[in-house]
């Protein structure tokens, strides 16, 4: 899924550029970290199906702090044994100069039978989602640098976006989307943004599955790990002078259009 970028420039010509380095009010955030997972061997006679599952949530609202959730689920009978381990962790920060997120999770799945005719089935997931909302009273250049790194297998995903208040409605900024069969499961970039004055959220969610499936002539199986790291901070002053030029030149550069069309459009009504 191709990365899409839409820059909150100038919304009017005359929109600040204040220099201070703590443009950040801050007004809340939640944050959770889930992991489940099961494991079943049985399924084929003679044997009889036993299974196994456990699970986890953590929800925070602070702006700051480290959640963890871990998984380890064992299954260990007659037939076979099995097991699910995993864990999902974030650590967020809010200052007034900065907005940091830091989140890995990851799954595996395993097991065997000891019989041809038993059967193994093992799941796991594992998941950190973040929602945090901010306000700039000024225009202000930012530094927006991104790292994520997706496995390669099904069900493992990373997303970010960031949104502001426009008309009672959320639209979006800046969207990162990666999945495990993107062409560039590897994200490491660094992009300036000019942010006019107004309300911001912004969201990511991490993902990660594990699966295996079989008998005890073969098995088919997967493992999951998603991790991703975001700053948001106060671009240097010289690189804040420049995007507001560059934005006010924007604004300036659609209203010669819209004048322009505007007198294409009387003329052709004489």
């Amino acid at each position: 899924m191709p990365l899409s970028f839409a820059v909150a420039l100038c919304t009017t010509a005359h929109a600040s550029t204040t220099t201070h380095a703590n443009p950040f009010i801050h007004h809340g955030t939640t944050q959770t970290v889930k992991a489940s997972g099961t494991i079943q061997l049985g399924e084929m006679e003679p044997f009889e199906t036993v299974r196994n599952e456990d699970g986890g949530e953590q929800t925070g609202t602070g702006d700051a702090g480290t959640l963890h959730q871990g998984l380890s689920v064992q299954l260990d009978s007659a037939m076979g044994y099995g097991g699910v381990d995993g864990q999902a962790q974030q650590t967020w920060s809010a200052a007034p100069n900065r907005i940091s997120f830091s989140g890995l999770v990851d799954v595996s799945a395993y097991g065997s039978v000891y019989d041809f005719d038993g059967q193994y089935w093992g799941h796991g997931y594992t998941e950190t989602t973040l929602s945090h909302r901010f306000e700039l009273e000024d225009g202000h250049g930012m530094r927006l640098t991104m790292n994520s790194t997706v496995a390669d297998y099904r069900d493992d995903d990373f997303a970010f976006s960031l949104s502001r208040l426009q008309d009672g409605e959320w639209q979006a900024v800046w969207t990162n989307t990666v999945i495990f069969d993107d062409v560039a499961m590897y994200r490491d970039f660094s992009v300036p943004l000019f942010l006019s004055a107004g309300q911001y959220r912004m969201d990511m969610t991490l993902r990660a599955s594990a699966y295996i499936d079989g008998t005890i002539g073969g098995s088919y199986g997967y493992s999951g790990r998603t991790l991703a790291d975001v700053t948001l901070s106060p671009a240097p002053e010289p690189e804040t002078v420049l995007m507001a030029v560059v934005g006010l030149g924007m604004v300036l550069a659609l209203r010669r259009k819209g004048r322009a069309e505007g007198t294409a459009s009387v003329q052709n009504q004489l």
